[in-house]
């Protein structure tokens, strides 16, 4: 057996040892959603950042436990979006009330945007 072979056989019983050892750890992920985007011809920045008030306050309104960041690029050019919008929740357990809440809630905020 070449030395190649030898080594990406290893490689692989290595990487499977080390993800099921970690997968067996109590590791806790954080559920997050990110959305690049292009501005929709004549919107722009401010036009967003309307929106993003009008949806902290659905948010607040209706305690959905998510945190929100609008993104933009910076010392780049070779990025194919003009805004991206990061959110996060505190746990899975938050992730699926909100999503419940959205579903049941969500319609009137966005057809008021």
């Amino acid at each position: 057996m070449n030395s190649q072979v030898l080594l990406a056989v290893l490689s692989a019983l290595f990487i499977s040892v080390g993800w099921a050892a970690s997968a067996s750890a109590a590791t806790k992920g954080t559920p997050v959603d990110f959305q690049a985007c292009h501005f929709r011809d004549g919107k722009t920045m401010k036009d967003l950042e309307t929106v993003a008030a009008k949806f902290r306050v659905f948010a607040n309104d209706n305690d959905v436990n998510y945190a929100a960041w609008i993104l933009t690029p910076h010392y780049q050019t070779g990025l194919d979006l003009d805004v991206a919008w990061l959110g996060a929740w505190p746990s899975a357990d938050a992730f699926g009330v909100s999503m419940e809440k959205w579903m049941k809630d969500g319609s009137p905020f966005t057809r008021s945007i």
